[in-house]
Formats: structure tokens, sequence, C-alpha cells
């Protein structure tokens, strides 16, 4: 496992917006998105990231039964990953870096500016709170 401390140099990794932070739901999530899928009614899945296996089988099942479940399955694939702690300090010791996220995310997103640009956030908290109730975690629109 990795551990880092709670420090300026952290958020300044997180403000940079590099890889998986860059790119988010604000950024996709926005009105003109929601407007046109009234619009055109596409057909679409809303889907919690970790229940991806889930939807990779369906996928692996109908369109590539000739191809092996460890191709697909993100589980094989996360199987040597290790965990991330942020060394908190208030020193009540560490948090895994997914608790700490999710306990600073609105402090972050505020201090750092990070939904200047997004819109709609009640139709997205409403979608999420849709996607959450259910027990798989996954709907459709």
């Amino acid at each position: 496992h990795c551990v880092t401390d709670e420090n300026p140099a952290l958020f300044k990794m997180i403000k940079r917006r590099a890889a998986k932070i860059g790119f988010s739901g604000p950024q996709i999530l926005k009105c003109d998105l929601y407007d046109s899928n009234k619009e055109n009614r596409p057909k679409m899945v809303f889907m919690n990231y970790k229940q991806a296996n889930k939807l990779q089988d369906l996928i692996q099942k109908y369109h590539c039964p000739d191809v092996g479940h460890e191709v697909l399955n993100t589980a094989a694939v996360n199987a040597g990953s290790f965990d991330v702690y942020i060394r908190l300090t208030n020193g009540e010791g560490a948090a895994l870096l997914d608790t700490w996220l999710d306990a600073k995310r609105h402090v972050i997103e505020w201090i750092l500016d990070m939904k200047k640009d997004s819109t709609c956030q009640g139709r997205t908290r409403n979608l999420e709170d849709i996607l959450f109730a259910c027990e798989d975690e996954t709907i459709s629109l």
C-alpha cells in the first residue's frame, strides 16, 4: 500500500486535474445534455462505475462470446492494485483515499472552483439519488 500526507501538494495534484480528475460528471452532465436527451430520447444506461464488471459480462455474453472473461473483467486487471492512504493532519491516523475524497469532495470542489462551468447540478443529484436507490446501482433512461 501507499501512504501520503494530507498537505498542499495533494491539493495541487487535484487542482491540475490530471488523468481521471480532469474529466468527470460536471463536464459531461450539463443542461445541454439533459435537454438533448429530452428532445431525442436516446437509450442510455447509467451505472455506478463499481458495477462495470456486470455490464462487461453482459456485453461479452451477447456480443463477444468467444472472448475470455479475463480479458473484459476489470477486477482481473486491478488484481495487483494496492490501497492508498492519506495521513491526516489532525493526528487521527490515516484514511483510505476513497474515504478521504468522499469526505472532502465538497470542500475540494469549492476551494478549487472545480464546478465553475457545471450546470444543472440539481438534475444530476436527482439522477444520482435514483441510481443509488436501485439495488444494482444501474438505471436505464
